[in-house]
């Protein structure tokens, strides 16, 4: 200990930051884990939710800053892993070897959307 100070230093605080870290990283295993096992059967959004469940978990044993920046780096992860296209963190791009293909409106879909007679008749559209 620093003399005054209250604060460990030497080699056994280094160990005690580990060994406290040490849930916290078996819980993002666990989680990534969970996460790439799932990744077939649970839609992208309840993949998020699940991502959010491990931030909130391994959270109790971090501190707020370790927790921010695994946060960080751990969202950045899942966009690479598991957003599409996958393995990009350009959100909507397109690959560069199939170009993309026009839209076409169908003609049923070229009127102007009017509301129902039953909602006209209850405001002033």
């Amino acid at each position: 200990m620093v003399a005054g100070m209250g604060m460990p230093t030497g080699p056994s605080s280094t160990g005690a930051a580990w060994r406290r870290a040490a849930p916290a990283a078996l819980t993002w295993a666990a989680g990534w884990l969970a996460l790439l096992l799932l990744d077939g059967t649970l839609d992208l959004a309840n993949l998020a939710l699940l991502l959010v469940l491990v931030s909130a978990v391994a959270a109790l044993w971090l501190p707020g800053w370790a927790t921010v920046l695994c946060s960080t780096l751990v969202v950045m992860a899942f966009n690479w892993v598991f957003v599409p296209p996958r393995h990009s963190c350009a959100p909507g791009a397109t690959s560069c070897a199939t170009p993309p293909t026009p839209r076409r409106t169908p003609a049923r879909c070229t009127t102007r959307w009017q509301p129902p007679p039953a909602y006209r008749s209850r405001c002033a559209c």
